[in-house]
């Protein structure tokens, strides 16, 4: 298996994920929605957070990606009580961190959730609003 290494250059082009390598870039994959950010979390491995809020991923705009291309998973749905001022309103994750090995999400709504990095399924942890 291939890993990142100080030659290569990633880069989110709308919907593409890209690598640069040998000086010439190459598409890795194309997610539903616009890349707003990504972060390496391993030699092989990149969380890639799309466009929240649009509806073309469901809420669940956060994604496993490895040096491939392959798609390993995509964030379970953020399951929290409904917002009784806007029922059916999208709840999209608006963010993650990866820290001391462990990956976190947070909703629209301000729920945190621990994510697993095997299966993309999450676990509420908390409430912040800001």
């Amino acid at each position: 298996m291939e890993s990142i290494n100080r030659t290569m250059e990633l880069k989110g082009l709308n919907k593409l994920l890209k690598i640069k390598k040998n000086n010439a870039w190459k598409v890795l994959c194309e997610l539903p929605d616009k890349i707003e950010r990504f972060e390496i979390i391993s030699d092989d491995k990149i969380v890639v957070q799309t466009h929240q809020g649009s509806g073309l991923t469901d809420d669940r705009n956060i994604f496993l990606v490895d040096l491939s291309g392959n798609v390993f998973w995509q964030i379970e749905k953020a399951e929290s009580p409904p917002d009784p001022y806007h029922p059916g309103r999208p709840n999209p994750y608006c963010g993650f961190k990866y820290e001391n090995g462990r990956l976190y999400a947070y909703s629209q709504f301000g729920f945190d959730y621990e994510v697993n990095l095997e299966n993309g399924k999450v676990s509420l942890i908390g409430f912040n609003r800001w």
